[in-house]
């Protein structure tokens, strides 16, 4: 028998398995902090208290992650979340603010976290080996404690596995800590950002 009509008959009983169970894997996403030094706290932060407030606008369900297809762009495995994306946004941003010494409360500035995008999608390169790609993409939009508009910015991550035999969860999970943390190290290394957030001099 050729190699390739053994590999057909292979992909052939998991992509049946899988529509029959309906093949489903669940990842914990994380930010991983970078190798690099963090930043200082800044001055002036400590006399500054944040309100965040995060909203999901993401066009897929809630907790979908990733989905791979077969030719008939039927569904035959999904990656989901087995923790709350919407709230892994808003703390991860609060832990972080707060590292760079602004306090969390009411009264000053209200960061609006928007988000849009938290997804990786895998592609099939040669040799039935795939390539993964995650996208993380948010808006936040700052306003002062009467509703004046202090900042207002889109920050977007990527992070890519290069080759992998099989398109899994762990996988997934590779990809979408690397854009999460991505992006969310563009936010606390914006200038104009810690600038609106901070008194006037």
């Amino acid at each position: 028998m050729k190699l390739s009509a053994i590999l057909r008959g292979v992909v052939a009983v998991i992509v049946t398995g899988c529509l029959l169970a309906g093949c489903t894997s669940s990842v914990v996403v994380d930010f991983v902090p970078p190798n690099s030094p963090r930043p200082a706290p800044l001055a002036g932060a400590e006399s500054v208290k944040l309100t965040l407030i995060a909203s999901d606008r993401r066009v897929v369900a809630r907790g979908e992650l990733a989905a791979v297809e077969n030719v008939d762009g039927h569904v035959v495995y999904q990656v989901v979340a087995a923790n709350d994306i919407v709230y892994l946004v808003r703390s991860t941003l609060e832990r972080e603010f707060r590292a760079l010494g602004f306090g969390i409360g009411s009264g000053g500035p209200t960061v609006n976290i928007f988000l849009e995008e938290f997804y990786n999608r895998f592609e099939r390169v040669p040799l039935f080996i795939f390539s993964a790609r995650a996208d993380v993409r948010f808006r936040l939009k700052v306003t002062n404690a009467v509703g004046v508009l202090l900042y207002d910015q889109f920050y977007s991550g990527v992070g890519t596995v290069g080759a992998a035999p099989f398109a899994t969860g762990s996988v997934a999970k590779v990809a979408l800590d690397k854009a999460f943390t991505n992006a969310v190290t563009q936010v606390i290394e914006d200038g104009r950002l810690q600038r609106a957030l901070l008194p006037a001099p």
